[in-house]
Protein backbone atom coordinates (compact mmCIF):
# COMPACT_ATOMS: atom_id res chain seq x y z
CA UNK A 1 0.00 0.00 0.00
CA UNK A 2 1.41 3.40 -0.98
CA UNK A 3 1.79 6.00 2.04
CA UNK A 4 -0.69 8.63 3.03
CA UNK A 5 0.51 11.71 4.11
CA UNK A 6 -1.69 14.07 5.30
CA UNK A 7 -0.68 17.72 5.44
CA UNK A 8 -2.78 20.09 8.03
CA UNK A 9 -1.71 23.37 7.34
CA UNK A 10 -2.98 27.61 7.06
CA UNK A 11 -1.03 27.92 3.67
CA UNK A 12 -2.14 24.82 1.33
CA UNK A 13 -1.47 26.98 -1.16
CA UNK A 14 3.06 26.18 -0.63
CA UNK A 15 3.58 22.94 -1.29
CA UNK A 16 1.89 23.50 -4.93
CA UNK A 17 5.19 23.33 -6.78
CA UNK A 18 7.12 21.55 -4.46
CA UNK A 19 4.19 18.42 -4.84
CA UNK A 20 4.05 18.54 -8.63
CA UNK A 21 8.16 18.45 -9.59
CA UNK A 22 11.45 16.17 -9.79
CA UNK A 23 11.37 12.66 -7.99
CA UNK A 24 8.24 13.98 -5.68
CA UNK A 25 6.21 14.92 -8.55
CA UNK A 26 6.74 11.63 -10.34
CA UNK A 27 6.38 9.45 -6.95
CA UNK A 28 3.09 10.67 -7.19
CA UNK A 29 1.78 10.52 -10.30
CA UNK A 30 2.96 7.05 -10.37
CA UNK A 31 1.30 5.90 -7.02
CA UNK A 32 3.66 5.63 -4.90
CA UNK A 33 3.33 8.11 -2.44
CA UNK A 34 -0.31 9.89 -1.40
CA UNK A 35 -0.48 13.49 -0.38
CA UNK A 36 -3.81 15.12 0.71
CA UNK A 37 -3.90 18.54 1.68
CA UNK A 38 -5.78 19.96 4.73
CA UNK A 39 -6.50 23.77 5.29
CA UNK A 40 -6.50 24.07 8.84
CA UNK A 41 -9.11 27.13 8.63
CA UNK A 42 -11.55 25.33 7.51
CA UNK A 43 -12.24 23.89 10.52
CA UNK A 44 -12.43 27.45 12.35
CA UNK A 45 -15.72 28.69 13.61
CA UNK A 46 -15.86 32.16 14.02
CA UNK A 47 -15.97 34.77 10.91
CA UNK A 48 -12.83 36.09 10.77
CA UNK A 49 -11.45 32.05 10.88
CA UNK A 50 -9.04 32.29 13.33
CA UNK A 51 -6.54 29.66 14.43
CA UNK A 52 -4.80 31.20 17.35
CA UNK A 53 -5.23 33.86 19.95
CA UNK A 54 -2.50 35.24 22.65
CA UNK A 55 -0.78 33.22 25.35
CA UNK A 56 -1.78 33.02 28.87
CA UNK A 57 0.22 34.65 31.03
CA UNK A 58 1.17 36.70 28.59
CA UNK A 59 4.29 37.63 26.25
CA UNK A 60 4.86 38.26 22.75
CA UNK A 61 3.04 36.13 19.76
CA UNK A 62 0.75 34.17 19.48
CA UNK A 63 -0.62 29.94 20.02
CA UNK A 64 -2.46 27.80 18.36
CA UNK A 65 -5.64 27.32 19.54
CA UNK A 66 -6.65 23.40 20.69
CA UNK A 67 -9.93 22.95 19.06
CA UNK A 68 -9.36 23.56 15.13
CA UNK A 69 -6.56 21.56 15.45
CA UNK A 70 -8.11 18.99 17.48
CA UNK A 71 -11.08 18.78 14.64
CA UNK A 72 -8.33 18.72 11.56
CA UNK A 73 -6.42 16.08 12.90
CA UNK A 74 -9.62 13.81 13.65
CA UNK A 75 -10.89 14.85 10.37
CA UNK A 76 -8.36 13.15 8.50
CA UNK A 77 -7.73 10.31 11.12
CA UNK A 78 -11.51 9.39 10.54
CA UNK A 79 -11.30 9.14 6.59
CA UNK A 80 -8.25 6.72 6.78
CA UNK A 81 -8.20 4.25 10.02
CA UNK A 82 -5.89 2.68 10.32
CA UNK A 83 -4.82 0.35 13.68
CA UNK A 84 -2.42 2.01 16.04
CA UNK A 85 0.09 0.71 18.08
CA UNK A 86 2.09 -0.98 14.91
CA UNK A 87 3.79 2.54 13.94
CA UNK A 88 1.67 2.05 10.36
CA UNK A 89 0.16 5.43 11.66
CA UNK A 90 2.69 8.51 13.11
CA UNK A 91 0.89 11.58 13.67
CA UNK A 92 3.38 14.58 13.60
CA UNK A 93 3.75 18.12 14.81
CA UNK A 94 5.99 19.70 13.49
CA UNK A 95 8.05 22.20 15.94
CA UNK A 96 11.50 23.13 16.93
CA UNK A 97 11.69 21.18 20.07
CA UNK A 98 11.02 18.07 18.42
CA UNK A 99 13.47 14.78 17.69
CA UNK A 100 15.64 15.91 14.95
CA UNK A 101 15.09 14.55 11.65
CA UNK A 102 17.58 12.09 10.27
CA UNK A 103 17.56 9.27 7.75
CA UNK A 104 17.15 6.88 10.70
CA UNK A 105 13.64 8.57 11.25
CA UNK A 106 12.93 9.20 7.20
CA UNK A 107 13.04 5.04 7.08
CA UNK A 108 10.77 4.51 9.75
CA UNK A 109 8.44 6.63 8.05
CA UNK A 110 8.71 5.44 4.81
CA UNK A 111 7.21 1.98 6.61
CA UNK A 112 3.97 4.07 7.49
CA UNK A 113 0.87 3.39 5.72
CA UNK A 114 -0.74 6.73 7.01
CA UNK A 115 1.67 10.00 8.17
CA UNK A 116 -0.30 13.21 9.64
CA UNK A 117 1.79 16.35 9.84
CA UNK A 118 0.33 19.31 11.41
CA UNK A 119 2.67 22.78 10.19
CA UNK A 120 2.81 24.91 13.35
CA UNK A 121 3.20 28.59 13.54
CA UNK A 122 3.83 31.67 15.52
CA UNK A 123 4.51 30.78 18.83
CA UNK A 124 3.77 26.87 18.35
CA UNK A 125 0.67 24.65 19.98
CA UNK A 126 -1.07 25.17 22.57
CA UNK A 127 0.28 21.79 25.15
CA UNK A 128 -3.02 20.28 25.05
CA UNK A 129 -2.91 19.91 21.22
CA UNK A 130 0.49 17.54 22.21
CA UNK A 131 -1.04 15.82 25.23
CA UNK A 132 -4.50 15.26 23.70
CA UNK A 133 -3.10 14.44 19.99
CA UNK A 134 -0.75 11.61 20.94
CA UNK A 135 1.28 13.21 18.88
CA UNK A 136 5.03 12.78 18.60
CA UNK A 137 7.18 16.24 17.86
CA UNK A 138 9.63 16.35 14.76
CA UNK A 139 12.06 19.33 13.87
CA UNK A 140 14.40 19.10 11.08
CA UNK A 141 17.25 21.54 12.76
CA UNK A 142 18.49 23.75 15.65
CA UNK A 143 16.82 26.86 13.96
CA UNK A 144 13.61 28.45 13.47
CA UNK A 145 11.39 28.87 10.41
CA UNK A 146 8.60 31.08 10.05
CA UNK A 147 6.01 27.71 9.98
CA UNK A 148 6.09 24.26 9.65
CA UNK A 149 5.71 24.23 5.61
CA UNK A 150 9.17 24.16 4.44
CA UNK A 151 9.75 21.24 7.53
CA UNK A 152 6.67 19.09 5.67
CA UNK A 153 8.51 19.53 2.24
CA UNK A 154 11.53 18.16 3.50
CA UNK A 155 10.22 14.57 5.17
CA UNK A 156 8.01 14.04 2.02
CA UNK A 157 10.73 14.37 0.15
CA UNK A 158 12.98 12.19 2.01
CA UNK A 159 10.43 9.50 2.42
CA UNK A 160 9.70 9.74 -1.78
CA UNK A 161 13.20 8.93 -2.01
CA UNK A 162 12.87 5.75 0.11
CA UNK A 163 10.32 4.21 -1.67
CA UNK A 164 10.73 1.16 -4.11
CA UNK A 165 10.46 2.30 -7.95
CA UNK A 166 11.45 6.04 -6.89
CA UNK A 167 14.98 6.60 -7.99
CA UNK A 168 16.07 5.85 -11.67
CA UNK A 169 18.88 2.90 -10.15
CA UNK A 170 17.41 0.82 -7.07
CA UNK A 171 20.59 1.49 -5.15
CA UNK A 172 20.93 4.80 -5.21
CA UNK A 173 19.38 5.14 -1.62
CA UNK A 174 21.27 3.30 0.25
CA UNK A 175 24.19 4.65 -1.06
CA UNK A 176 24.16 8.53 -0.13
CA UNK A 177 25.20 10.29 2.64
CA UNK A 178 24.44 9.19 5.91
CA UNK A 179 22.93 5.46 5.14
CA UNK A 180 25.99 4.44 6.95
CA UNK A 181 26.75 6.55 9.63
CA UNK A 182 29.15 8.68 7.04
CA UNK A 183 29.24 11.21 4.54
CA UNK A 184 29.41 10.39 0.53
CA UNK A 185 32.53 9.47 -0.87
CA UNK A 186 33.38 12.93 -3.13
CA UNK A 187 31.93 12.49 -6.89
CA UNK A 188 33.70 13.01 -9.97
CA UNK A 189 32.20 13.10 -13.71
CA UNK A 190 33.58 13.51 -17.09
CA UNK A 191 35.88 15.05 -18.18
CA UNK A 192 38.79 13.56 -16.12
CA UNK A 193 40.66 17.18 -16.22
CA UNK A 194 39.27 20.56 -15.32
CA UNK A 195 41.40 23.60 -14.99
CA UNK A 196 44.70 21.96 -13.75
CA UNK A 197 42.32 19.23 -11.49
CA UNK A 198 42.52 15.47 -12.15
CA UNK A 199 39.98 13.22 -11.41
CA UNK A 200 41.83 10.52 -9.01
CA UNK A 201 43.07 8.15 -10.94
CA UNK A 202 42.00 4.93 -9.09
CA UNK A 203 38.47 6.26 -10.54
CA UNK A 204 39.77 6.07 -14.10
CA UNK A 205 41.33 2.51 -13.45
CA UNK A 206 38.30 0.15 -14.02
CA UNK A 207 39.11 -2.21 -11.18
CA UNK A 208 35.81 -2.03 -9.03
CA UNK A 209 37.26 -3.48 -5.78
CA UNK A 210 40.21 -0.41 -5.47
CA UNK A 211 37.14 2.20 -6.25
CA UNK A 212 34.81 0.64 -3.69
CA UNK A 213 37.87 0.44 -1.02
CA UNK A 214 39.03 3.91 -2.30
CA UNK A 215 34.82 5.26 -1.97
CA UNK A 216 34.73 3.72 1.48
CA UNK A 217 38.19 5.36 2.61
CA UNK A 218 37.58 9.00 1.02
CA UNK A 219 33.65 8.75 2.59
CA UNK A 220 35.98 8.64 6.09
CA UNK A 221 38.19 11.06 5.24
CA UNK A 222 35.44 13.58 4.50
CA UNK A 223 33.33 12.60 7.23
CA UNK A 224 36.28 13.51 9.66
CA UNK A 225 37.18 16.80 8.12
CA UNK A 226 33.66 17.93 7.54
CA UNK A 227 30.81 16.17 10.31
CA UNK A 228 33.24 14.93 13.28
CA UNK A 229 30.20 15.54 15.02
CA UNK A 230 28.83 11.90 13.30
CA UNK A 231 32.28 9.87 13.93
CA UNK A 232 31.71 11.40 17.89
CA UNK A 233 28.04 10.29 17.57
CA UNK A 234 29.12 6.61 16.49
CA UNK A 235 31.84 5.93 19.42
CA UNK A 236 28.98 7.20 21.73
CA UNK A 237 26.94 4.53 20.77
CA UNK A 238 29.97 2.26 20.64
CA UNK A 239 30.65 2.75 24.16
CA UNK A 240 26.78 2.16 24.87
CA UNK A 241 27.05 -0.71 23.71
CA UNK A 242 29.71 -2.28 24.97
CA UNK A 243 28.66 -1.48 28.48
CA UNK A 244 26.04 -3.19 27.63
CA UNK A 245 28.22 -6.28 27.52
CA UNK A 246 28.81 -6.28 23.28
CA UNK A 247 32.59 -6.22 21.98
CA UNK A 248 32.70 -4.03 19.27
CA UNK A 249 35.83 -4.89 16.86
CA UNK A 250 38.14 -2.75 15.51
CA UNK A 251 38.10 -2.71 11.92
CA UNK A 252 40.99 -4.93 10.43
CA UNK A 253 43.28 -4.35 7.28
CA UNK A 254 42.68 -7.24 4.61
CA UNK A 255 44.97 -9.51 4.41
CA UNK A 256 47.53 -9.17 1.75
CA UNK A 257 45.93 -5.85 1.31
CA UNK A 258 47.42 -2.15 2.85
CA UNK A 259 43.88 -1.04 2.63
CA UNK A 260 41.78 -1.10 6.25
CA UNK A 261 38.48 -2.02 5.58
CA UNK A 262 36.78 1.11 7.49
CA UNK A 263 38.92 3.31 9.13
CA UNK A 264 42.65 4.98 7.92
CA UNK A 265 43.46 6.15 4.98
CA UNK A 266 43.27 4.53 1.04
CA UNK A 267 46.87 3.94 -0.26
CA UNK A 268 46.49 1.65 -3.03
CA UNK A 269 48.12 1.76 -6.19
CA UNK A 270 50.60 4.46 -6.49
CA UNK A 271 49.07 7.79 -6.35
CA UNK A 272 45.42 6.73 -6.31
CA UNK A 273 43.37 8.88 -4.67
CA UNK A 274 46.00 10.54 -3.13
CA UNK A 275 44.83 14.43 -4.33
CA UNK A 276 41.74 14.24 -2.50
CA UNK A 277 43.84 12.70 0.98
CA UNK A 278 45.97 15.88 1.08
CA UNK A 279 43.29 18.09 0.83
CA UNK A 280 41.48 16.08 3.85
CA UNK A 281 44.84 15.01 6.04
CA UNK A 282 45.12 18.58 7.57
CA UNK A 283 41.39 19.26 8.50
CA UNK A 284 41.66 15.74 10.03
CA UNK A 285 44.43 16.25 12.52
CA UNK A 286 42.02 19.43 13.78
CA UNK A 287 38.63 17.84 13.71
CA UNK A 288 37.69 17.04 17.60
CA UNK A 289 36.22 14.23 16.90
CA UNK A 290 39.25 12.73 15.26
CA UNK A 291 40.81 14.11 18.71
CA UNK A 292 38.01 12.80 20.75
CA UNK A 293 38.82 9.26 19.22
CA UNK A 294 42.92 9.23 19.73
CA UNK A 295 41.92 10.14 23.43
CA UNK A 296 39.78 7.54 24.32
CA UNK A 297 42.31 5.19 22.28
CA UNK A 298 44.80 6.24 24.58
CA UNK A 299 42.73 5.53 27.95
CA UNK A 300 42.05 2.05 26.18
CA UNK A 301 45.49 1.21 26.47
CA UNK A 302 45.62 2.10 30.56
CA UNK A 303 45.70 -0.83 32.46
CA UNK A 304 42.36 -2.57 33.40
CA UNK A 305 42.12 -1.46 36.88
CA UNK A 306 43.22 2.21 36.05
CA UNK A 307 39.78 2.86 33.97
CA UNK A 308 36.48 3.65 35.82
CA UNK A 309 33.93 1.12 36.14
CA UNK A 310 36.54 -1.94 34.83
CA UNK A 311 36.14 -4.81 37.66
CA UNK A 312 38.86 -5.89 39.50
CA UNK A 313 39.46 -8.92 41.65
CA UNK A 314 39.82 -8.38 45.10
CA UNK A 315 43.09 -8.61 46.99
CA UNK A 316 44.48 -12.10 48.09
CA UNK A 317 41.91 -13.80 45.94
CA UNK A 318 43.03 -16.29 42.98
CA UNK A 319 41.01 -15.20 39.77
CA UNK A 320 41.20 -18.54 38.75
CA UNK A 321 39.47 -20.18 41.46
CA UNK A 322 36.93 -17.15 41.26
CA UNK A 323 35.40 -17.04 37.85
CA UNK A 324 33.48 -14.17 36.77
CA UNK A 325 29.73 -14.56 36.21
CA UNK A 326 28.23 -14.46 32.83
CA UNK A 327 26.66 -11.01 33.79
CA UNK A 328 29.70 -9.29 35.03
CA UNK A 329 30.55 -6.61 32.45
CA UNK A 330 32.87 -7.92 29.10
CA UNK A 331 35.91 -5.69 30.69
CA UNK A 332 36.12 -7.63 33.60
CA UNK A 333 35.78 -11.00 32.21
CA UNK A 334 38.32 -9.74 29.76
CA UNK A 335 40.74 -8.67 32.88
CA UNK A 336 40.50 -11.68 34.66
CA UNK A 337 40.92 -13.60 32.01
CA UNK A 338 44.30 -12.58 31.05
CA UNK A 339 45.25 -12.11 34.38
CA UNK A 340 44.33 -15.88 35.11
CA UNK A 341 46.26 -16.54 31.43
CA UNK A 342 49.13 -14.43 32.35
CA UNK A 343 49.13 -12.65 28.54
CA UNK A 344 46.62 -11.33 26.32
CA UNK A 345 42.85 -12.72 26.20
CA UNK A 346 42.59 -15.53 23.79
CA UNK A 347 41.73 -14.28 19.97
CA UNK A 348 42.68 -10.90 20.68
CA UNK A 349 46.09 -8.75 19.15
CA UNK A 350 47.51 -7.62 22.89
CA UNK A 351 45.75 -4.24 22.52
CA UNK A 352 42.92 -3.94 24.51
CA UNK A 353 39.48 -2.47 22.30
Amino acid sequence: MAPHFDIITIFPGTFAGVIGESILGRAIASGLLEVELTDLRDFTTDKHRSVDDRPYGGGPGMVFKPEPVFDAVEHVLARRPVREGDGRQRRILLTPQGRRLDQSLLRELAQAEHIVLVCGHYEGFDERIVQGLGCEQVSIGDFVLSGGELPAMVILDGVARLLPGALGHPESSDQESFEHGLSDHPPYTRPAEFRGMRVAEVLLSGTHAEIERWRRSEARSRTRALRGDLLAADRDASSMLGSAGTVRARPRTRAGSDVEDVGGEYEGPAGAGRSTRARTLEATRHCPARRTRDSADAADERAPEQRSGDFTVPEGRDPAADPQPAHAPVSARLAADRHRTGGTHPGTSGRRE
